[in-house]
């Protein structure tokens, strides 16, 4: 006997959820759930036979203190479908001053389906020499200006420019894409300068710190882990800010991430680009001073340094940095 689970959204507007068992002899339906859009169960259409608790979009219902399918856990925060809107603010929300941080599905839930109870967010690859993005469910211009903290004119020229598959080709006026886009143009016409251990070449730290300061890569230049550990203390703590606890500061293309090991020694460093809606935290990193630079989640950089994201004297909750400029 195998278990099976089925979402669809029907022409009308309501969502349909059924729960069942396959058997040699046929289906066993044990649960089926129709929904008006923003998740309140339609009387006379929903059976339930096993106390099943996962039902409109998958996510689990909490029928303790609200009584039946009047509270949806999404993980992050709790959605309330008799109003549509969710009881907590979004963690994600002072990246969009322009909706309520209680909005769910940004108003669309016929449209979108949130995984988490989380803001939509852009996926950063690399693609004809530059950083194209790719949308999640529910992105749109709005969620791009705030994601890479450009104008919503800037945003909307953008967005309306995407590509056939909704891609987005970010143009030079975002922070970091000038010098990441260079540093893509360096790789190619020298690439007897990558592969190996040469002087002439840059690492992770200079990245880092350029995009950090909006300044241009020097690409002749290597910064040891304890003078990048110098360069975040000096002027007294005063040149770079820990934004760490204030996720909504993160800046694409200029947030600085510092990896450490058990011994508290500087190991590696990133430039922010960005947070999906699982939780995955992209970067653009030039690992080393012999291998080419390239979009990294952090998942992957952890497991390259064996370290992981760390602040100044192995300080917990801490690793990312902002310039004061």
């Amino acid at each position: 006997m195998t278990h099976f689970r089925q979402s669809t959204r029907s022409q009308l507007p309501a969502y349909q959820y059924a729960y069942g068992n396959k058997t040699a002899s046929g289906v066993c339906l044990q649960n089926t759930f129709d929904y008006s859009p923003f998740g309140v169960t339609l009387d006379g259409r929903t059976m339930q036979r096993d106390g099943y608790r996962y039902s409109f979009q998958g996510q689990e219902h909490d029928d303790e203190v609200k009584g039946e399918g009047n509270s949806v856990n999404y993980k992050y925060r709790m959605h309330d479908p008799r109003v549509g809107r969710f009881f907590a603010v979004d963690p994600l929300a002072a990246k969009f001053a322009g909706w309520s941080p209680y909005n769910f599905c940004m108003d669309s839930p016929i449209m979108l389906i949130d995984p988490d109870g989380r803001a939509p967010i852009w996926v950063p690859s690399v693609k004809n020499g530059g950083i194209v993005l790719t949308p999640e469910k529910g992105d749109n211009a709005k969620t791009l200006s705030s994601f890479l903290g450009i104008s919503q004119k800037q945003a909307n020229v953008l967005f309306n420019s995407r590509c056939e598959n909704g891609t987005v080709e970010l143009s030079q006026d975002v922070p970091g894409i000038k010098q990441i886009e260079n540093a893509i143009v360096d790789y190619k016409l020298n690439p007897s300068d990558y592969g190996g251990y040469f002087d002439n070449n840059y690492d992770c730290h200079e990245s880092s710190l350029a995009l950090c300061n909006d300044q241009m890569i020097d690409y002749n230049n290597i910064i040891e882990g304890y003078e990048l550990a110098q360069e975040l203390r000096s002027d007294d703590g005063m040149k770079y800010t820990d934004v760490t606890d204030n996720p909504s500061q993160y800046q694409f293309g200029e947030t600085l991430i510092r990896f450490g090991n058990s011994a508290g020694n500087t190991t590696h460093s990133a430039t922010y680009l960005g947070t999906s809606k699982n939780g995955t935290i992209y970067t653009w990193s030039k690992n080393g001073n012999s291998d080419k630079p390239g979009v990294y989640t952090v998942d992957q950089l952890e497991g390259i340094y064996n370290s992981e994201i760390q602040g100044l004297g192995k300080e917990p909750g801490g690793g990312f940095y902002n310039a004061n400029y």
